[in-house]
């Protein structure tokens, strides 16, 4: 299933892109609001721009069956996306719990690593350059 952005959204449909906005936000707002006599599926996505990033996409789909005739007409049949909706969730929190890599782990610095003999920061550390610390 694809997504498209709302400017994408509102070229589509001849439409502002603050009235596209409307459209979603109502639309998620309001269970069972109804745009053009279909209800949109959209999701937030992380981008660029205000509200710390976030940003609507609507699912090709759930358009109205003349904007997905011309969105297949301009971008051609939208290619499958891995990893959207539950599945996406689903793989987004299994990652979440994996362990990081105890070296990206801050280690402590100055009177805690004097005081525990330096046994934290015994291990040789790695320049840019490629030389190794004597650690």
């Amino acid at each position: 299933m694809a997504y498209i952005t709302l400017p994408e959204l509102a070229e589509l449909a001849g439409i502002s892109e603050r009235a596209a906005e409307k459209a979603v936000a109502r639309s998620r707002r309001e269970a069972g609001y109804r745009w053009r006599d279909v209800v949109l599926v959209s999701r937030t996505v992380c981008g660029r721009g205000g509200r710390s990033g976030l940003c609507y996409q609507v699912r090709v789909d759930s358009l109205p069956a003349e904007l997905q005739r011309r969105f297949n007409e301009l971008y051609g049949e939208p290619a499958p996306q891995l990893f959207d909706g539950l599945k996406g969730y689903e793989e987004r929190e299994f990652r979440r719990h994996i362990p990081k890599d105890r070296s990206s782990v801050a280690r402590p610095s100055g009177g805690r690593l004097r005081r525990s003999g330096g046994a934290l920061g015994a291990s040789p550390s790695m320049y840019p350059s490629g030389r190794f610390s004597a650690g």
